[in-house]
């Protein structure tokens, strides 16, 4: 309905996602006057960065806010990311959910902290449209209140030789929700 989300998940700033890039994005997503944006974990190789990235995506205005998930990469310093998230006033679900209300409709934002289990209790209200934030996209089918799920964590393919061969995806669903738009089964 118009409503416009940006989704960013898997930078690993600075060694694949340097400062120059890192400025052309926000200043993208600037341009984009997006309302909502959303973090889908993997942030960055060193912990030093992490005050900047955060910092940098802070900085894109937005009418609802900015709220991320952890990823695989912040299995040891998930603290340190969640304390840097909160300094720069980007709001990180852990197993939690959020309401935003926009105009008379509310929308639910339910971000997952473990992201390989499949195994998730955060429920929410009933006709509520809801937004499942998860890192990997193993979550597609198997959390049924979702109405649109925004995950990264493969990379479009970790390694795939010319768009046709795949063979490391790090999910269970093959090379079904590597990239792009994708529909599931279940909705």
């Amino acid at each position: 309905d118009g409503f416009k989300v940006a989704f960013v998940s898997d930078l690993h700033y600075p060694s694949l996602f340097g400062k120059k890039r890192l400025r052309q994005l926000t200043k993208k997503l600037q341009s984009l006057n997006v309302e909502l944006l959303l973090l889908g974990g993997d942030y960055v190789t060193d912990n030093d960065c992490i005050d900047e990235l955060f910092s940098s995506l802070s900085s894109v205005k937005t009418s609802y806010g900015c709220y991320a998930v952890l990823g695989n990469h912040e299995r040891k310093n998930y603290k340190e990311i969640i304390a840097a998230a909160h300094r720069n006033g980007i709001t990180m679900l852990v197993d939690s959910a959020v309401y935003i209300k926009r105009d008379t409709d509310s929308i639910s934002i339910v971000g997952i902290k473990n992201s390989f289990d499949c195994s998730c209790n955060v429920h929410v209200d009933d006709g509520i449209y809801t937004l499942l934030l998860c890192h990997t996209p193993d979550y597609a089918e198997c959390y049924p209140y979702a109405d649109i799920v925004f995950s990264g964590h493969t990379h479009g393919g970790q390694v795939s030789l010319f768009g046709l061969y795949t063979p490391v995806k790090n999910t269970q669903y093959g090379k079904r929700f590597l990239r792009g738009m994708n529909r599931t089964t279940s909705g």
